[in-house]
């Protein structure tokens, strides 16, 4: 009788363990599709980052770009002042000489 009602109780704990590895069989396939996801998460933040590197350098090259159009321009413009100093200069010794 005490063998019997051992061998119910060892039945019992094999069925709880059954139960446990059926659990941790599930838990494992939650957590294989977890990693699944999460190398997507990663792939598409390696994407991201990838396109910040881009946008960034092109940033850069238009800086650039700009800061040579406002020297050019900037040039052009101290020429012109100076072209109008020296017509209104002329203009003036014009004048003079007329009167």
């Amino acid at each position: 009788k005490r063998l019997d009602g051992m061998d119910a109780r060892f039945d019992n704990v094999d069925k709880r363990l059954d139960g446990m590895d059926t659990r941790l069989d599930n838990v494992d396939k939650r957590l294989d599709g977890m990693d699944a996801r999460f190398d997507s998460v990663d792939q598409r933040l390696d994407d991201i980052k990838e396109h910040l590197s881009l946008l960034e350098s092109k940033n850069a090259e238009r800086h650039l770009y700009l800061k040579n159009e406002i020297d050019v321009m900037s040039s052009d413009i101290s020429f012109i002042k100076y072209k109008e100093f020296k017509n209104e200069e002329d203009i003036f010794k014009l004048k003079k000489n007329i009167k």
